[in-house]
């Protein structure tokens, strides 16, 4: 069963505003289809204890309220000292992942 997470959009790209994301235990994502990017916060308690569970790399996410979507996990960036998701990097269901 491919678990469902809660998103919701995100309009502001500059650094302070994603450093207070993460203080408010929000993860910052990027949906990447097809020439496009979409960008989202997810719950990082929630998506922490999804990865290391590490059932698998696709989940659905239902985007402000909206129909799920289907994406795959491409990447996730790490602070390199505590070790905690930063970023996570988001395929559209459909879209090649290239090396």
């Amino acid at each position: 069963m491919t678990p469902i997470f809660a998103a919701a959009t995100r309009t502001n790209e500059k650094r302070s505003a994603l450093r207070e994301l993460r203080s408010e235990g929000r993860t910052p994502c990027v949906i990447l289809d097809k020439g496009t990017s979409t960008m989202i916060y997810i719950d990082t308690k929630e998506f922490t204890k999804w990865v290391r569970d590490g059932l698998s790399k696709k989940l659905e996410l239902s985007i402000d309220g909206a129909d799920s979507v289907s994406v795959e996990v491409k990447a996730i960036q790490r602070h390199p000292v505590t070790n905690e998701i930063i970023h996570v990097d988001l395929l559209a269901d459909g879209v090649a992942a290239t090396a």
